[in-house]
């Protein structure tokens, strides 16, 4: 239970109370508070009560206020009367993706080249939704916004839809001119980890297109983005775009390009470089890499559900954030990103509702799921995620 205080101008003093949980992060505790409860001479004591039994009913507990109530001894508190699972969604994997989001501070990160532009923590919160949607349940935009409303415990969101999604896209790809988005991101976790960037590997890739025609030259004799060209997918009867990434001798993607699909490797190569370059990056190496398997087959790059480039480009920034993510797991525990989502994906978060009110809480974790957690540096979730009395 977290308290503070405020001082009126007339000198008298007020005591606020909040839930809150206590979690060290870089060798620093941050507190969360879960719950508002308002000041302490106005509190509902009394509801209080009817929830803490409530969860202990659920748990199988002893009543610690049964003492202050005889009705409670006998079980016949209407307040326990008629509690109800409503909803229990997968938290565990969202959890460490979130875990690492912040502990590498990515959001910071995004925060500091987005605060120009209207950024609020809402659309960081649908970004790092998109892109754990990648990650743990590959789907188009709409299913990501409906799998992120009601099919997993996203921390921090309560839900969104299609249009935040777009809007959220669109802003980060408006961000990365320059790759500035990619800049901030990648210097955020070299510093953390302590990554060695004096060798980079890099390869391209090409992924295709279901339609008929390419896209036509745009304004000023620009080219078309989706265009026939050589198919590392054996598809050239259908348009494509190129995909080109660096990597480090780790794997830990550092980052990625798009060209319009009749790009040749000739023409890519110097723009790497010089990108590269001006990072004041190592030297760069051609070769195949891991990277692309897993973009093609573990985050799903496609099938690409837009049709417009900023799109596109927006989608690949997606995959590439979460590949990122998934190269850190895999280095910190020792195991493949299946191995650690199909183990966190069974920590669910369980909603309970009932006259007191509605919880959410966390399973208790296993030996394997603490151990992954525990081996990225994190904590598991706490067991009372969401507190609103009656």
């Amino acid at each position: 239970m977290r308290t503070t205080e405020r001082k009126n101008l007339n000198g008298s003093v007020v005591r606020y109370l909040a839930l809150a949980h206590n979690q060290r992060v870089d060798g620093t505790t941050k507190t969360n508070v879960l719950l508002n409860l308002g000041r302490e001479d106005r509190l509902d004591r009394d509801g209080l009560r009817r929830l803490v039994r409530s969860i202990n009913r659920y748990l199988g507990e002893p009543d610690t206020d049964a003492g202050t109530d005889a009705a409670a001894v006998t079980g016949t508190d209407a307040a326990t009367d008629g509690l109800r699972l409503i909803s229990s969604r997968p938290a565990g994997a969202a959890w460490l993706l979130h875990g690492l989001w912040t502990t590498l501070e990515v959001d910071t990160a995004l925060r500091k080249v987005l605060g120009g532009r209207r950024f609020s923590t809402d659309v960081e919160r649908v970004l790092f939704a998109l892109v754990a949607n990648r990650a743990i349940d590959p789907s188009s935009t709409l299913a990501a916004a409906e799998w992120a409303s009601h099919d997993v415990a996203i921390p921090g969101l309560d839900g969104m839809d299609e249009d935040h999604a777009y809007r959220a896209m669109d802003l980060l790809v408006e961000a990365d001119t320059d790759a500035s988005v990619q800049e901030a991101v990648f210097f955020a976790v070299a510093d953390l980890l302590n990554l060695e960037v004096d060798l980079l590997f890099f390869d391209t890739t090409s992924t295709y297109f279901e339609r008929d025609t390419e896209d036509p030259d745009g304004e000023n004799a620009t080219p078309g983005f989706r265009r026939y060209g050589h198919s590392k997918d054996h598809r050239r009867d259908l348009p494509q775009i190129i995909i080109g990434l660096a990597v480090t001798r780790e794997g830990i993607p550092v980052r990625c390009w798009c060209w319009p699909g009749n790009t040749s490797d000739q023409a890519i190569l110097p723009e790497v470089r010089d990108g590269l370059r001006g990072w004041r990056l190592g030297r760069v190496v051609t070769v195949v890499e891991r990277g692309f398997r897993d973009l093609k087959s573990t985050i799903e790059l496609r099938p690409v559900f837009h049709r417009l480039e900023p799109r596109i480009r927006a989608h690949v920034l997606l995959c590439w954030l979460a590949l990122l993510l998934i190269r850190v797991a895999e280095r910190r525990t020792g195991q493949t990103w299946r191995q650690i989502n199909r183990e966190l994906g069974r920590l669910h978060a369980i909603t309970l509702t009932g006259p007191a009110g509605t919880v959410v809480q966390t399973t208790e974790p296993t030996t394997a799921q603490s151990s992954i957690l525990r081996a990225c540096g994190l904590t598991p979730p706490p067991r009372i995620t969401t507190l609103h009395p009656a």
